[in-house]
């Protein structure tokens, strides 16, 4: 690489990108403009709506007699009024009144009415009802207090046996732990998205943007390097993106300082100062986030033909790039060393430590470490793309959609595009209609799902347009070498997934919880069937299908267009993402490069057909045999891993690859 001439680029796209509006908007104005705003508003809006609330009063009815010291406070209290009605829940729905106080039947005893209960019924989604019920509910409290005292007194016994000690709570944060809990959720989910924004658009306009304004032919023909060119434009998306994380930052600093602050100050709960340590260490930590961000916008703009098409491709890999900030703020979930390796995740956990004083340099440097490997990975990526002609010159074909099939022209394997939105409207299916299936009809609706949800749309998609059953399906023998080698392969690997999948439970062991929906499914005692029965449906119906879809049509697809070990990731984290549990995908994305690179290598899908049989069929076995489950005790969990069969897996996976290669030829899968 020239420095001078990335340099060169550098300096005129950011200099074109700095001109552009929409760049500029993203840029500053959101960050600058837009917080101040928003923030301000919302209090304002929410301090005005809360005080015209409490103004109000209250309309609740009483359904029957009330006892005269309950009814007294109900009729006193200044924020009630009470209302005389006569269908009180039909006023409740439509909104007339905002509560009802229902006293059921009354106890007399030493002349006084004590009620059996009393039911507060209000409409939950309704402000105006819930503060009706708040103010309700302490009244009742109130009374119940009241009448336990004169419960006592009359039995002749002091009141102060209702009250043996006095407590109250603590809090021991100080306000900055106070205010960095608010902003420990907030300031992580909007640089992220922020960032997000600042690089999507110079993304799109310096890939996507110059293939619709015809200038890429007229740049590529400049006396520059592909991978210089590549360089500056890189370098200019990253600029964006971690100028626009900065401003973003210190926006967020500056309107919580300058307005929420006060009330803090006032209050002497909150304090949303940073000290000039954590502010370093987050506008450190911005710089490879926004790296890796870079480049993964950069790589997926380059495959689209317009900045239209663009913005269609980005949508999803956004909201993809989104899910583990979502994830990493949800309650419980803090940063350890598996979380540290997890992109996204890690930093907006690692945020979240640094505005609570919680972190440890370790975690900073794994971090950070992790961060700047998937930068890498990234550059290498989109490096890779941006020096391939036929990413960057291609024109694209959309889908060849017709109501006469006899238009539609023959392909030996469907284009990536139209795979990908067929394993979509599958996966729409499943998430809207499987779920009702196997509610109705228990383990034949799981029949239904793969069969009549996977493989016949697999099939009729192939049909309809004209496709290559052999080559889009991989159907081709295979030889003893090979065989062996995947079987052995498949010992290995199913044996690792397993081991990782313990260490995951370790690590989470909320996951072990919510993985006993599936073990309930597989229970084919409890479903009443037999285990051939349950082999057949959980076995045989997935291997079968599933690889269909997986290792046959989107794997012929993207080895057309991607790279061997592109298109084996792609093809694993999509079958990882399909069974939609995040417990589950880090084992299942791992099995699933096991068998998309089986089929790959061989070219046969009847080997993971074979494999992934067996891998179900095992857990619908141990499941059923509890004498079997005993002898395997490790794989289920109830006993440690032991080291050997670790060292003897790996074994297993080494010579497994090892008759793989020896045994087929890339020529002969083709």
């Amino acid at each position: 690489m020239n420095l001078k001439k990335i340099t060169a680029v550098y300096k005129k796209e950011l200099k074109d990108t700095l001109r552009d509006k929409r760049t500029i908007l993203m840029m500053v104005l959101v960050p600058i403009v837009m917080y101040p705003v928003l923030f301000i508003l919302m209090n304002q809006i929410q301090s005005a709506g809360l005080a015209k609330l409490e103004l109000e009063k209250s309309r609740i009815a009483i359904k029957s007699a009330a006892p005269v010291y309950l009814d007294s406070l109900l009729k006193n209290d200044d924020k009630l009024f009470m209302v005389c009605s006569e269908d009180p829940m039909a006023d409740l729905k439509n909104g007339s009144i905002q509560g009802i106080v229902d006293i059921k039947t009354m106890t007399i005893e030493k002349s006084s009415a004590i009620p059996d209960s009393i039911l507060i019924y209000y409409d939950g989604a309704v402000e105006r009802s819930q503060m009706a019920n708040s103010r309700t509910t302490k009244l009742v409290e109130q009374y119940k207090r009241q009448s336990q005292k004169d419960n006592v007194s009359q039995a002749g016994l002091d009141t102060a046996i209702l009250e043996p000690f006095g407590w109250r709570s603590g809090n021991i944060a100080p306000p900055s732990r106070m205010g960095g809990r608010i902003l420990g959720f907030l300031i992580p989910l909007f640089l992220v998205i922020t960032i997000l924004m600042g690089a999507m658009y110079p993304a799109i306009d310096l890939t996507a943007g110059e293939k619709e304004r015809g200038t890429l032919e007229t740049i590529l023909t400049a006396p520059v390097a592909k991978m210089d060119l590549f360089m500056g434009k890189y370098l200019t998306v990253s600029t964006i993106a971690i100028i626009t994380g900065i401003l973003n930052l210190v926006s967020m600093m500056m309107t919580f300082g300058l307005g929420f602050i006060q009330l803090g100050v006032i209050s002497g709960k909150m304090d949303f100062s940073l000290s000039p340590l954590t502010l370093v260490l987050i506008l450190f930590m911005i710089i490879p986030l926004a790296l890796f961000i870079g480049a993964v916008l950069l790589s997926v703009s380059l495959f689209a033909r317009s900045f239209k098409d663009a913005q269609n491709i980005i949508t999803p890999v956004y909201l993809a790039l989104m899910m583990p900030t979502f994830i990493a703020l949800s309650p419980g979930i803090q940063l350890n060393g598996f979380l540290a390796l997890v992109p996204v995740a890690n930093i907006t956990l690692l945020f979240k430590d640094l505005l609570l004083n919680t972190f440890s340099a370790e975690n900073i440097f794994l971090v950070f470490l992790s961060n700047c490997v998937f930068a890498l990975l990234g550059i290498m990526t989109v490096s890779r793309l941006f020096g391939s002609e036929q990413v960057l010159m291609a024109e694209g074909k959309g889908l060849q959609f017709s109501f006469k099939r006899s238009r539609i022209r023959p392909v030996d394997v469907l284009p990536p595009s139209t795979a990908v939105i067929i394993c979509t409207v599958i996966m729409i299916l499943l998430f809207y209609v499987a779920g009702v299936l196997q509610l109705r009809m228990n383990h034949w609706g799981i029949a239904i799902t793969e069969w009549g949800l996977i493989f016949l749309p697999v099939l009729l998609a192939l049909w309809y347009f004209k496709a290559n059953y052999r080559m889009s399906l991989h159907l081709r023998g295979f030889n003893f070498g090979a065989g062996l080698g995947a079987i052995l392969l498949y010992i290995g690997s199913m044996g690792l997934a397993n081991w990782v999948d313990l260490m995951q439970a370790k690590v989470f062991p909320e996951s072990v919880k919510a993985l006993e929906p599936l073990q309930k499914m597989l229970d084919v005692n409890a479903l009443g069937i037999s285990p051939w029965l349950g082999v057949f449906l959980f076995g045989l119906g997935p291997g079968i299908c599933e690889e269909l879809l997986f290792r046959g049509m989107l794997l012929s697809s993207f080895r057309k267009k991607m790279a061997p070990a592109a298109a084996i990731v792609a093809v694993a984290l999509l079958f990882g993402i399909f069974h939609m549990s995040i417990f589950r995908f880090v084992p299942t994305f791992l099995l699933g490069i096991y068998f998309t690179y089986v089929v790959y290598r061989t070219g046969s899908i009847y080997l993971s057909i074979l494999a992934h049989t067996l891998n179900n069929s095992l857990a619908v076995l141990l499941i059923y045999s509890p004498t079997l489950a005993s002898k395997f005790m490790w794989l289920t969990g109830e006993k440690p891993f032991p080291p050997q069969a670790i060292a003897v897996m790996t074994g297993l996976v080494i010579l497994g690859v090892f008759c793989i290669h020896h045994s087929t030829k890339l020529t002969d899968r083709k």
